[in-house]
């Protein structure tokens, strides 16, 4: 069954009864001019001045009482920029990024400059690798290495999987800002109705009360009036308390102030109409960016495996050095006939042939390990999303089922009420009735919005499920 945007509209303008109300603000000034009476042109000055200071003083106090109506869609699109969950895996996506320059830095020419001065006795040892120097140039890079080739494909896809967890986390964000914006306004709604309710209970409970004292009613029947408007006001304060807490998190999603945050339910656009019956698991797997973020985990353990396997193979390194020698210490005496030269350069390569390393064969059984651990949850990831995806696609044929009988009992109980305003109207039916029937259709609003909102946080999970959310929210 689809509900419309139109009939959400309509049911919400039936919900809310039509009655508004609007806050009066009034203002009473005292105009102190001593013990002798001014002119005229003064009392008129200063009786302007005094009013434009009261219509400036009633601005300010107007202004932050007023609600911000804030669109749907720019919600969502506030949430997205600011939601700290987003910020969190942009962060990661960074960092993710940085690991894979770090490893493809290896193959960049790493320049040191340094110095080695010292003193000597006898043959001149080496200082940090080098004869002593004044200054001296240190270059190295990989020219052949298979195991950094390997672990720098996993930090690529690592970062690929740091892209498709930004991804997931922008849907939940987005889901969780328009559940949470759909659930405001709904519980706006119920706070008006509820309202209504509360103050129909008070006048049952006064005519409870006067019927009573003319002996028609029973102190049973006055308690019972009391116990519903109890239990109204129950109702009331929970609701209160529910949209206050969702205008909270609504605010820290969006970065607005909490007080200032009011719904527009005309901005909310109708979930678009999902065939309970096809085949979803298949688009849910294929486009969940979860799923995706879990396979390419999965990936980049697999190719750590083969760099710790790699580390076996032969690497080859380019090295070149430079050293400005010194003559204090006498160097020069080394070299006879005059062969001492204070520019000294190497130039070539470094081959390295892995032999023997215990610790090696542990980090490839630790690789291992990480591999199958990652296999296993991408597997556990597709089994949720699938699981999920067939549950929501279930619990929507119920929620519509329920929502059809929401509204349908909404309906028999304003039919009923307008039958006992009738009646009473007539003489056949006592004002008690009535009003014990006005308070039966709000009742029903309330459990009808109860059931739109269950059926609309169904749809939008299964949107985000199959990858349609944001094409729906954010087109």
């Amino acid at each position: 069954m689809k509900v419309s945007r139109t009939g959400r509209q309509a049911a919400n303008a039936s919900i809310m009864g039509g009655q508004d109300s609007a806050p009066a603000l009034g203002f009473r000034s005292s105009l102190l001019v001593g013990h002798r009476p001014l002119p005229v042109g003064a009392v008129r000055l200063r009786n302007r001045r005094a009013g434009v200071l009261l219509l400036i003083a009633g601005f300010l106090m107007v202004s932050p009482a007023q609600g911000q109506k804030i669109a749907f869609r720019r919600a969502l699109e506030l949430a997205v920029g600011h939601g700290a969950g987003v910020g969190v895996a942009l962060a990661d996506q960074m960092r993710a990024r940085e690991g894979y320059l770090l490893a493809r830095s290896g193959y960049v020419p790493q320049l040191t400059f340094g110095s080695g001065v010292g003193q000597t006795w006898g043959y001149p040892m080496s200082i940090e690798g080098s004869a002593p120097s004044v200054f001296n140039i240190t270059s190295q890079s990989f020219l052949l290495n298979f195991a950094n080739r390997e672990l720098m494909r996993a930090a690529r896809t690592d970062w690929h999987a740091a892209d498709s967890s930004l991804e997931d986390q922008r849907q939940t964000t987005l889901l969780e800002a328009a559940l949470t914006y759909l659930q405001l306004n709904a519980t706006e709604v119920k706070l008006q109705t509820l309202q209504q309710e509360w103050e129909e209970a008070g006048r049952l409970e006064t005519m409870s009360e006067a019927r009573l004292r003319e002996g028609v009613d029973s102190r049973l029947d006055v308690t019972r009036a009391k116990l519903n408007r109890a239990r109204l006001r129950l109702r009331l304060a929970e609701a209160q308390g529910s949209a206050d807490l969702l205008r909270q998190r609504l605010a820290q999603l969006t970065g607005l102030d909490a007080r200032e945050i009011e719904t527009d339910p005309a901005s909310v656009p109708s979930p678009p109409p999902i065939d309970p019956q096809g085949n979803l698991e298949a688009r849910a797997l294929a486009n969940s960016a979860a799923v995706k973020a879990a396979d390419e985990k999965a990936r980049a353990a697999e190719l750590r495996v083969r760099s710790e396997q790699r580390q076996f193979y032969p690497a080859v390194d380019l090295v070149a050095n430079y050293g400005l020698f010194s003559k204090y210490n006498n160097i020069g005496l080394l070299f006879p006939n005059g062969q001492f030269s204070r520019n000294n350069a190497t130039l070539g390569v470094a081959i390295r042939f892995p032999f023997l390393n215990a610790g090696d064969r542990s980090r490839v059984g630790t690789a291992e390990a990480e591999l199958l651990r990652a296999q296993k949850l991408a597997e556990t990831v597709r089994e949720q999303v699938a699981s999920e995806t067939l549950r929501l696609q279930r619990s929507i044929q119920q929620l519509e089922a329920a929502q059809e009988v929401a509204q349908l009992e909404q309906d028999v109980a304003q039919a009923n009420a307008e039958s006992a305003q009738t009646q009473a109207s007539a003489g056949n039916r006592t004002i008690k009735e009535e009003e014990n029937a006005r308070l039966e259709v709000g009742e029903k609003r309330v459990a009808l919005l109860d059931a739109q909102f269950e059926l609309d946080r169904a749809r939008l999970q299964l949107l985000r499920a199959t990858g349609d959310l944001e094409g729906w929210a954010l087109p």
